[in-house]
């Protein structure tokens, strides 16, 4: 059930905020009883971005099919992903003791 408050609620900013953090979901303003405005926490604004953007992939998706674009076969996506992650944790590590090797040679001198 959406929840729905008039505009003069939003004089209470403290109210409508806990409100929006309390239900998880867009805060519906009406103006002389029709919609006007929806107020929500960042963490609802964010899930919601997360979830057009699923969307908007899941669409790009089907039309590459629909294209006749050739699916990617499973293990070798997950072998690709795999050694992505590995390679950002080497390039972190790396990158972490240069900084503390520079950092050290700075030091001594």
């Amino acid at each position: 059930m959406p929840t729905i408050r008039p505009m003069a609620d939003l004089r209470d900013t403290g109210k409508i905020s806990e409100l929006c953090y309390q239900k998880n979901e867009p805060v519906f303003i009406t103006k002389n009883g029709s919609g006007h405005l929806v107020v929500m926490s960042m963490d609802t604004y964010e899930k919601q971005l997360g979830i057009l953007d699923v969307y908007r992939k899941l669409g790009a998706a089907e039309k590459q099919l629909e294209d006749g674009v050739p699916l990617l076969d499973g293990d070798e996506v997950i072998k690709r992903l795999n050694e992505k992650s590995s390679a950002r944790r080497i390039e972190k590590y790396i990158g972490e003791s240069w900084q503390s090797l520079c950092s050290a040679s700075r030091k001594e001198k």
